[in-house]
């Protein structure tokens, strides 16, 4: 029903795109982007950043259960 996508950058122009323009003739299905929003980011050690941004396990689960729970 939905496809999720995870990336450790930012969303515009990345995987998700790529898979959007590939897809959306054929299977068109809603694409939910896990990466970072379109914004200047910090520096710092990379397990610190990860975290920050939501890209670490745990954020990327919880995010993935809450998208399967609001399209079930």
């Amino acid at each position: 029903k939905c496809l999720v996508s995870v990336e450790d950058h930012n969303i515009i122009g990345g995987l998700s795109s790529a898979i959007s323009e590939v897809l959306v003739e054929e299977y068109p299905k809603k694409i939910y982007k896990i990466g970072i929003n379109d914004m200047f980011t910090q520096s710092g050690k990379a397990s610190e950043l990860v975290k920050k941004y939501g890209l670490d396990s745990e954020s990327i689960a919880n995010r993935c259960i809450e998208i399967l729970k609001n399209t079930l």
